[in-house]
């Protein structure tokens, strides 16, 4: 009995201290991940949506919590619920903007759960561990950008919809409640565990040799 539950014991050990490392590591550089990214982010959401004018994007100190600070405004007069809603800024008579901040900690929570699942699970060889990686990575910027793109885009629609059309169902919305109440983990967690499968099965291919 006691050798049946070392397994699991080894992996609850090791699977804590992976987080506890990757958990400090973001908090120490979470501002040298996400701020080279921040250029990238804001072209992607102007790229993305044409609902929405992206003013600015920048790294935000708060009572010493840093959060990525979104301006926007409306692109053109734009209809929610049974109103049309105007730029905050047309005609140039007035300036202003909406404003969203979202800290790094939360933007990085969902490829942080996901490299915890990787990195703690354990693997027979090293070239294995390296597959994982390998096939891993990717997967991780891909959640980033994917969780972050719809998170800020749920952010500014919120409280037009909230006061416009609040009986209206917007799947943007709908999905970003889904991911708040633990649907991004169990996504992180889906893709973390088809990630280990798929690199085991790579891992024992045969290498193939190349001959002159």
């Amino acid at each position: 009995m006691h050798a049946a539950l070392t397994i699991p014991h080894r992996l609850v050990l090791r699977a804590g201290v992976i987080a506890t490392a990757l958990m400090w590591s973001a908090n120490h550089y979470a501002i040298a991940i996400i701020q080279p990214l921040v250029p990238g982010i804001q072209s992607g959401l102007a790229l993305c949506t044409a609902d929405f004018r992206i003013l600015g994007t920048d790294i935000y100190l708060d009572r010493g919590i840093y959060s990525l600070r979104i301006r926007a405004d409306l692109a053109r007069p734009t209809v929610v619920g049974k109103r049309v809603l105007i730029p905050i800024s047309s005609g140039n008579t007035i300036e202003g903007w909406m404003d969203i901040r979202l800290t790094l900690g939360g933007l990085l929570q969902y490829p942080l759960l996901l490299l915890i699942v990787v990195l703690a699970w354990p693997v027979s060889s090293l070239r294995e561990m390296l597959t994982r990686l390998g096939i891993s990575m990717p997967l991780v910027a891909l959640l980033f950008a994917i969780t972050a793109f719809v998170t800020i885009m749920a952010e500014l629609w919120f409280p037009l919809h909230a006061q416009f059309a609040p009986g209206e169902h917007w799947l943007l919305l709908t999905f970003s409640r889904f991911m708040m109440g633990g649907g991004g983990q169990a996504i992180a967690l889906t893709i973390g565990v088809i990630a280990i499968g798929v690199a085991t099965r790579v891992s024992r291919l045969p290498l193939l040799s190349l001959r002159l």
